[in-house]
């Protein structure tokens, strides 16, 4: 092999006398390694222009996953958005399109590649979509600036209105307790204090007082979230005033009234719930008649409303026994139930003569009874101690223990009534003073249903 600057063994002069050779030519080992480096550097260079392309794509596809969608879906803002979150959203994004317009302008090759060949066209895209957001965004701070502004005005407005009331506070309080008491009345949503006839006189000097103080304060607003007294509320206390006080006091009966009949509904339904859920309790004879005899049931009952309405100026209302009345179904269905599955317990001792005195006061007072069954519980009569007070200090009180004078004998009975489908258990209890006359003591105002056999 010929090296560089090396000849070969046989050499010749060519007629201008410059010698030559006859084997491979001689090159320089300059020129050899210049040639060498120019390829490596076409190579390095195709290769940055690569990883250009590849950085571009990148910084695009990196943009695209990470595009604030919180607020923006690349044609309006949500509602709400925080316009400095806006503006940041739109310096990334303009940032982002400066970066890759760089790239380009650095390297122009970088189009040629496969993965920089789409930047120009994407980079076009970005540059809108920013653009657009930047519009949004500054309409964001515009619209943000205005409701600030908007925000001042109307909180000077109720600043303004709040100071009204306040001086309307203030000049009615000397009445505030006839506010509290009649406004619940007139506006339910208010918390009741307790109606009372003995301060009517008050009220009636009070309320006039009010009125005039409301004239004073024309336009008065009630606030946007009151407190849930009648003092935060002036709109409806002017309104109440202004009417008078005669409306207010019927008004404030027929409120105690209605309250009154609620309680006893309540008490109703949960003595019917008791009576259901209890085996051993009796069903009184003003229950069982809503179920067997429902228009006597209410001609009872508006009979006792009647002059307590009629007092007001008032008829007794529709419906005001509803929610009892849903608890029929139910009580006739556990009626029905036990009347076809109890059995009558008999008592185990007999007494003729006290038993034909309870069987008498029972057709006295129930004519469609027939008792099917009778017996006593006791075969002695039975007495209870009597206590009689001697006298007490720091730790007891001392009594006169004696044997009592009143005797008793309790038994039941199993009663059939024309108006009710099945028979009943009832109990009774007869009385006498020491050895003396036998008396019909109580008979039950109820019933536990059973069979009649």
């Amino acid at each position: 092999m010929i090296l560089p600057n090396q000849t070969s063994p046989s050499k010749r002069r060519t007629p201008g006398g410059l010698s030559t050779y006859d084997g491979p030519m001689r090159i320089p080992w300059t020129v050899v390694m210049v040639a060498n480096l120019a390829i490596v550097g076409v190579a390095g260079a195709d290769r940055r222009t690569d990883m250009q392309g590849e950085n571009a794509e990148y910084k695009l596809d990196d943009y695209d996953a990470n595009k604030p969608t919180d607020w923006f879906d690349g044609k309006v803002a949500k509602p709400g958005t925080d316009p400095a979150r806006a503006l940041a959203s739109v310096e990334v994004c303009l940032r982002t399109a400066g970066v890759v317009k760089q790239m380009l302008t650095e390297t122009p090759g970088l189009v040629t590649t496969k993965h920089g060949k789409d930047v120009p066209a994407r980079l076009d895209a970005l540059n809108k979509y920013c653009a657009t957001m930047q519009t949004v965004a500054n309409a964001v701070g515009k619209q943000a600036a205005g409701a600030t502004a908007d925000k001042a005005t109307a909180d000077k407005a109720e600043a303004d209105r709040e100071a009204r009331r306040a001086a309307w506070r203030a000049a009615a309080q000397p009445y505030s307790a006839t506010i509290a008491t009649l406004a619940p009345y007139f506006d339910p949503t208010m918390p009741a204090s307790g109606f009372s006839d003995g301060l009517l006189d008050q009220m009636r000097s009070e309320l006039p007082k009010v009125a005039k103080i409301c004239q004073q304060f024309p336009d008065l607003v009630d606030p946007p979230h009151p407190r849930n007294d009648a003092m935060d509320r002036p709109v409806v206390v002017c309104k109440m005033a202004a009417g008078g006080i005669e409306p207010m006091v019927k008004l404030a009966h027929h409120g105690m009234i209605m309250t009154s009949v609620e309680i006893n509904n309540g008490t109703a339904i949960q003595s019917i719930k008791d009576m259901m859920s209890n085996p051993d309790k009796q069903i009184d004879d003003d229950t069982q008649k809503l179920v067997y005899d429902h228009d006597g049931w209410v001609k009872d009952r508006d009979a006792f409303y009647k002059p307590i309405f009629g007092k007001n100026g008032e008829s007794v209302p529709a419906d005001i026994y509803k929610p009892v009345e849903a608890m029929v179904p139910e009580l006739k269905a556990f009626i029905d139930k036990v009347g076809t599955t109890n059995k009558f317990e008999m008592s185990p001792h007999q007494d003729a003569a006290a038993q034909k005195l309870v069987i008498a006061k029972l057709a006295a007072t129930r004519p469609n009874a027939t008792v099917v069954k009778i017996g006593s519980d006791y075969v002695d009569w039975v007495a209870y101690d009597e206590k009689t007070f001697v006298k007490s200090d720091s730790t007891y009180d001392y009594y006169r223990v004696s044997k009592g004078k009143d005797r008793y004998k309790r038994g039941w009975m199993l009663v059939k009534f024309k108006d009710r489908p099945y028979c009943q258990a009832r109990e009774w209890i007869v009385h006498r003073v020491y050895n003396g006359t036998v008396a019909v003591d109580w008979l039950a105002q109820g019933g536990l249903f059973v069979k009649c056999d």
